[in-house]
């Protein structure tokens, strides 16, 4: 019987392809780098929305790797000064990042910080002020600068 054989192969290929997804996604924001850096903006943005429909597709909405790809979405936005449009990339890659990665991970203090820079920038008058988002950032920055000193 050869069924065991057929479903390893089947299964090995599914990764396979799943591999190469998620690999394509990581390339597709990393080329975002090389053209942000030129304020080839344009060239970027479709770039960067295939990368997260890649990767929601192939990981799941709640994946971290999804919340990067958000972020960098978020960032290309900020730096066009599309504010309305970054931020709830930013907050929904603040929510995934806090679900799936704690309170206490760098990339959560990365997205605070984000989040802060989009508020300040824009003065809104928020429950949650880009003061307290600072603050809050300070406080993950230094409970691992606590665990890498001790």
């Amino acid at each position: 019987m050869r069924f065991p054989t057929v479903k390893c192969g089947a299964t090995s290929h599914i990764k396979y392809v799943n591999d190469a997804k998620e690999a394509a996604a990581r390339l597709l924001n990393e080329v975002r780098l090389y053209l942000n850096v030129r304020a080839q903006f344009r060239e970027a943005e479709p770039l960067l929305q295939r990368a997260l429909a890649i990767s929601e597709a192939g990981l799941g909405a709640n994946h971290p790797d999804v919340a990067q790809s958000l972020n960098n979405l978020g960032g290309l936005y900020y730096a066009q000064g599309r504010y309305e449009e970054a931020e709830p990339l930013h907050q929904r890659a603040l929510s995934i990042r806090e679900q799936e990665l704690g309170a206490n991970h760098p990339d959560v203090a990365q997205s605070l910080n984000n989040l802060a820079e989009i508020y300040r920038v824009q003065r809104y008058e928020r429950p949650r002020s880009p003061l307290q988002l600072l603050a809050k950032t300070a406080k993950v920055l230094k409970y691992l600068f606590i665990r890498i000193v001790t």
